[in-house]
């Protein structure tokens, strides 16, 4: 799926929904992500609260919200929404914490998350980037993380996930804004995490 703004995430989820209750499976959603998006839909839904309309619905149909985000400005989220994401069980990592850990630490956090899942959802938010190389989206970033920093992690991520059989159902890729995009730097990276993820693909693909 690829976006627009993040409110895709909600569609998004909704079309998981069919096999996450016929197969019973616990969904782990991954987010890089500069913000949590947990804001509640008042009066809609916005790019700032698919998560919290996720949540909102694994409470209805008694299914575990397991969500991660990873890069998140502490300065561009209120106090609010941390306390909400401490009170509903959300893990996250600072945006200079992923940019600074190592490989050994980061595989530890994931490792964390997906002993708690069956399968993952992964997405990714453009803002998450530092501005210099995602300029075309809606809240440029003056820190940020840097793509081959979030690269590496995510391959890290996708290794790890094939390990322990945890299937990623889906992957969307959001927060483009075209008329703000500078040379077309913003989208060339998305299509660099959706390049990197389809090698990812073909390389796990079993000779005939």
């Amino acid at each position: 799926m690829l976006g627009g703004g993040h409110e895709v995430a909600w569609a998004s989820f909704q079309g998981l929904i069919p096999t996450l209750l016929e197969k019973d499976i616990a969904l782990g959603i991954i987010n890089f992500d500069a913000h949590l998006d947990l804001r509640a839909p008042i009066p809609k839904g916005s790019s700032g609260t698919p998560f919290r309309q996720i949540n909102e619905w694994c409470k209805a149909h008694g299914q575990t919200f397991n969500y991660c985000v990873l890069g998140v400005n502490p300065s561009a989220n209120t106090q609010a929404l941390f306390d909400y994401a401490n009170e509903q069980g959300v893990s996250w990592m600072e945006d200079i914490a992923f940019e600074t850990n190592d490989q050994h630490q980061m595989q530890r956090y994931i490792d964390q998350f997906l002993n708690k899942v069956d399968a993952l959802y992964l997405t990714v938010c453009l803002d998450v980037f530092n501005a210099a190389f995602a300029p075309g989206v809606s809240a440029p970033a003056a820190l940020g993380i840097s793509p081959a920093k979030m690269l590496q992690s995510f391959k890290l991520l996708l290794q790890q996930a094939k390990a322990q059989q945890k299937p990623v159902l889906l992957l969307d890729i959001a927060e483009l804004n075209p008329e703000h995009d500078r040379d077309g730097m913003t989208a060339k990276l998305g299509a660099r995490i959706v390049w990197e993820y389809q090698q990812f693909l073909q390389s796990n693909i079993a000779p005939k």
